[in-house]
């Protein structure tokens, strides 16, 4: 009973988009973060200015203690920068860790959502054929869309951004030998 259960383990893949694309949202995250911060804090030295009468001149990163220091609400707006773009960072693992694919003998189960949470089937029994789709960057650290065709749908399904894509469409294949499923690279 055990091997049994082990063997459709062993049968079993669940695949994330790459972990590139969690580290490069991330990245966007941090970029954005930073633009907001660099406009806020020449907008408060531009009003700053206007209001006192002084000429504008560009700030330092070594004045900023001072503006927050004579100006302690503006800590507060700081804070609640650094608060928005911790829960944004948090959005974003967990929109990779509650995205994903499952890979069963006969079946291609997509999930997603953090909250309400959605589950598309894709029937691989009469899977017709399998393509790897992989640009430039995906070459270079090896990520890819895995394109499947099953003609009773009509309709191709694409796994997106999968890590070592040609590992998992011979997975793929592997689980459907019927298939006259091929190793096609398609470029971007």
């Amino acid at each position: 009973m055990d091997t049994l259960r082990d063997e459709n383990l062993e049968n079993v893949h669940v695949l994330h988009q790459s972990v590139i694309f969690l580290l490069f949202k991330g990245a966007v995250a941090w970029l954005i973060g930073l633009v907001l911060l660099l406009v806020l804090e020449s907008s408060w030295r531009a009003l700053l200015n206007f209001f006192s009468g002084s000429e504008s001149q560009p700030m330092t990163f070594t004045e900023i203690p001072i503006i927050t220091t004579t100006y302690p609400w503006l800590t507060g707006l700081y804070i609640l920068l650094f608060v928005f773009y911790g829960w944004v960072v948090l959005l974003i693992v967990l929109h990779w860790i509650y995205n994903y694919y499952i890979i069963e003998p006969k079946n291609i189960i997509s999930r997603n959502g953090i909250i309400f949470s959605k589950e598309a089937r894709f029937n691989m029994e009469l899977l017709q054929s399998v393509a790897v789709r992989q640009g430039f960057f995906g070459k270079i650290f090896n990520y890819g869309t895995i394109e499947l065709f099953n003609p009773e749908l009509e309709k191709k399904v694409f796994l997106r951004n999968i890590p070592d894509p040609y590992k998992e469409s011979k997975f793929i294949e592997k689980l459907c030998p019927n298939t006259g499923a091929s190793h096609i690279l398609i470029k971007h």
